[in-house]
C-alpha cells in the first residue's frame, strides 16, 4: 500500500472518528436529559446538523482526492494506447446497427461477467459495428484496445501488454513466464480487477484456436474469457452458441433492410437515383453492406459508365440472374462470396473503362496474399509483369491502386499502426471471393507464383538491408506462412522453409521476438508433418523455437524445450555431436536466465 493510500486511511479514519465522538457525546446528553440549551431550538439543530453533513463531505472528497491515492475510477491512471492497439478509423456512417450499438453500450457499463460475440457471414458489416462502438467508448472516457486476431501467439503478446497499460506491474507478467505458470489466468484476473476498460478482438474466425490444447473456448481458460472488470468485444463468423458458452452475449447482425441499405448507397451518391430505387439496389445486393458501400463506389464516380442506380441494376442483373434468386440468402458463405465477386466485377470494367487496365490483376495479386496489410513496395511493376506476362509501367500500377482504393476495394491503413510504412490491405471477403474465382480449378495461378517470388525477394531485400529492413520485416512476417500453405514439392518446401528461417532471423536480430515466435512455430508444425519429430531438421526448428521463447523472457518455457531437445538429440545423434552439445550450452544459458530473473524479482518486491 502507498503512503498516498495510508495517509488517506488515516485522515479518513481521524475523522470519522470525530464526527461519532460529537453525535455521541450530543446523543449522550440527550438520553440523560442533560441538554444544551440550543437544542431546544429546531431551526439551531437543523443547521447544526447540516454543518456536520458539510464537514464530512468535505473530509471524504480531500480524503478522496490526497495525493498517491486512487481515484474513484480506476480509469484516468491508465497510460496511452499504443499504435498497435489503437482504434481504427471509420470514414462511413453506420446505418441501421442502432439496437446493436445500444447493447453493446449497455453491457459496456455493466459487463456482469459477460463478453460479447458480434456475429455474422463476411461482408455484414461486423468490423464496422465494433469501430463504431470502440470510438463512442473512447469518447466516454473508456480506454480501448483493439486487437486484430493473426495468430493466438501474437493475441497472448497483445493481451500481456493491455494488462500492464492497465497497471499489471511488468514484473508479475515476466514471474509467470518464467515459472512457467498461466500467464493467461494472470491476465485476466488482473482485468477482473479493474474497469474502464474494453478489447475489442477482430476477426476471431477460428474460435478454437484461442483455446487450450485439446479445450474448448467456452471452458474459459484460454486467452478468450468473460469480464467482470470491462467489456470484451469479439467479431465473428461463426455463430454457433455452443462454440462461445454461457457467458457470452451473442449479436447476430442481419442484412441491412431495404431503407437502411438505401441509406448506404445513398451516402455515397445521393443523386444517382431515388429512395425507392437505393432500395431496390439494397435489395437486389441482399443488404449486404460491403457490396453496397462497393456499389455506392462505382455510382459515385464522375466518369462511371454507370451513373444511375437502374443502369447499375441492369449490369448487375446480366451477371447474377443465372445464380442467384432474387433475395439471396447472404448467410451462406458461398453465396455472399460470389454475390460481392460480381459486384467487384462492375467496379473493376468500371476502373477499365476509365484507362486503369491494371486495376484487376492488382486486385488478384492482393488476394494471394494472407489477411494483413502488404506493404506498397512489393507491388511492383516487375510483379505484375511476372503475373500477368505483360510489360506494365510503375505509374500504371500507381494508377491501379489509386482507382481499386477510390472504389472501396481496398484501403490504405494509417501509416501509424503499420511502422510508418506505406501499405494496403483488402477487405477478407474481397480477398477471398477474388482468390476463390481466382484459383477455382485447383491449380496454382502465376499470380500465386509471382506473390511468392515477391515475398522470397523482399525477405532477401530486409536481410540485406540491416537495421533500415526491420520493420519492413514485420509487415512480411504474416505473409509468410502462405508460402509453407501452397508449396508442393520437396525443393519449393526447402526454399519455403528457408526464406521463414531468414525472415525469423532477421526479426530476433530486430528484437521483434513475437513475430519471429510465429515464424518459428509455423516451420516447427510443418517440419513435424512433413519430415517427423525427430527428423535433424525438426530438431533445429525446435531449438529456434526455445531461442524464441528465451528472447521473449519466458526462460522456463524456453529451458522446457531445450530440455526436451536436448533428450532428442542425445538419443539420435549422440551425447557427443556438435548439435547436442549446443542444446546442453542452451539449456544451461535458458536455466541461468529463469534462476537470475527470478532473483531480480525477489528483490524488487521483498
Amino acid at each position: 500500500m502507498g503512503v498516498g493510500v495510508r495517509r488517506s486511511w488515516v485522515l479518513g479514519l481521524g475523522a470519522g472518528v470525530v464526527v461519532l465522538s460529537a453525535v455521541a457525546a450530543v446523543l449522550t446528553n440527550y438520553a440523560t436529559e442533560s441538554r444544551p440549551a440550543w437544542l431546544a431550538d429546531p431551526v439551531r439543530v437543523w443547521l447544526a446538523l447540516a454543518v456536520v453533513v458539510l464537514v464530512v463531505a468535505l473530509i471524504g472528497a480531500l480524503v478522496t482526492r490526497s495525493p498517491g491515492s486512487p481515484e474513484p475510477t480506476q480509469w484516468p491512471r491508465f497510460g496511452p494506447v499504443s499504435g498497435a492497439l489503437g482504434v481504427p478509423a471509420l470514414d462511413r456512417p453506420v446505418r441501421g446497427r442502432e439496437v446493436e450499438l445500444q447493447r453493446l453500450w449497455g453491457l459496456g457499463r455493466r459487463p456482469g461477467g459477460r463478453f460479447v460475440v458480434v456475429c455474422a457471414a463476411g461482408g455484414m458489416g461486423k468490423t464496422a459495428l465494433a469501430i463504431e462502438f470502440a470510438q463512442q467508448a473512447r469518447r466516454d472516457g473508456f480506454v480501448v484496445f483493439w486487437i486484430r486476431y493473426r495468430s493466438v501467439v501474437e493475441l497472448a503478446g497483445r493481451l500481456e501488454e493491455v494488462a500492464v497499460a492497465t497497471g499489471l506491474p511488468r514484473e508479475l507478467v515476466a514471474r509467470a513466464q518464467h515459472s512457467n505458470a498461466d500467464v493467461a489466468g494472470l491476465v485476466w484476473d488482473h482485468l477482473d480487477r479493474v474497469s474502464g476498460w474494453v478489447v475489442v478482438l477482430d476477426n476471431l474466425d477460428r474460435p478454437s484456436d484461442a483455446a487450450p490444447a485439446g479445450e474448448l473456448l467456452r471452458e474459459y481458460r484460454g486467452w478468450v474469457r468473460p469480464s467482470s472488470g470491462g467489456l470484451v468485444v469479439v467479431t465473428s463468423r461463426d455463430r454457433d452458441p455452443d462454440t462461445w458458452g454461457r457467458a457470452a452475449v451473442r449479436i447476430v447482425l442481419d442484412p441491412l433492410s431495404d431503407v437502411d441499405g438505401a441509406a448506404v448507397v445513398r451516402d455515397a451518391a445521393p443523386d444517382a437515383g431515388t429512395a425507392e430505387q437505393a432500395a431496390e439496389l439494397s435489395r437486389r445486393l441482399g443488404g449486404l453492406p460491403l457490396a453496397l458501400r462497393a456499389a455506392g463506389a462505382v455510382l459515385a464516380s464522375p466518369t462511371s459508365r454507370y451513373r444511375t442506380i437502374p443502369g447499375y441494376l441492369r449490369a448487375l442483373t446480366e451477371r447474377t440472374t443465372s445464380v442467384l434468386a432474387d433475395r439471396p440468402e447472404v448467410s451462406d458463405p458461398d453465396v455472399a462470396r460470389r454475390l460481392v465477386g460480381y459486384t467487384w466485377d462492375l467496379s473493376l470494367e468500371q476502373l477499365a473503362t476509365d484507362g486503369v487496365t491494371l486495376a484487376a490483376p492488382v486486385l488478384r495479386l492482393l488476394s494471394q496474399f494472407a489477411d494483413a496489410p502488404v506493404p506498397r513496395s512489393l507491388l511492383t511493376q516487375d510483379l505484375l509483369t511476372a503475373a500477368t506476362g505483360e510489360d506494365t509501367t510503375l505509374a500504371a500500377v500507381d494508377a491501379a491502386v489509386a482507382g481499386l482504393h477510390r472504389y472501396g476495394l481496398i484501403d490504405t491503413p494509417d501509416p501509424a499502426r503499420t511502422l510508418n510504412i506505406p501499405t494496403v490491405a483488402l477487405h477478407p471477403v474481397v480477398r477471398e471471393s477474388t482468390a476463390l474465382r481466382l484459383n477455382h480449378d485447383g491449380h496454382r495461378s502465376p499470380f500465386r507464383d509471382a506473390v511468392d517470388h515477391a515475398l522470397t525477394t523482399g525477405v532477401r531485400d530486409v536481410a540485406q538491408a540491416g537495421r533500415g529492413g526491420w520493420d519492413t520485416a514485420q509487415l512480411l512476417a504474416p505473409h509468410l506462412p502462405t508460402l509453407h500453405d501452397l508449396t508442393t514439392t520437396d525443393q519449393s518446401f526447402l526454399t519455403a522453409r528457408n526464406t521463414l528461417d531468414d525472415l525469423a532471423r532477421v526479426l530476433a536480430a530486430a528484437g521483434r521476438h513475437l513475430s519471429e515466435l510465429a515464424l518459428r512455430q509455423h516451420v516447427l508444425d510443418t517440419e513435424e508433418h512433413t519430415l517427423g519429430p525427430d527428423h535433424p531438421t525438426t530438431l533445429n526448428s525446435r531449438n529456434n523455437l526455445a531461442l524464441a521463447l528465451h528472447g521473449l523472457g519466458r526462460y522456463q518455457e524456453a529451458a522446457d524445450l531445450h530440455r526436451d531437445t536436448l533428450t532428442t538429440r542425445e538419443h539420435i545423434l549422440g551425447p557427443d555431436h556438435p548439435d547436442t552439445l549446443n542444446s546442453r550450452n542452451n539449456l544451461a544459458n535458458a536455466l541461468r536466465a529463469a534462476a537470475g530473473a527470478r532473483k531480480r524479482w525477489w528483490r524488487r518486491w521483498r
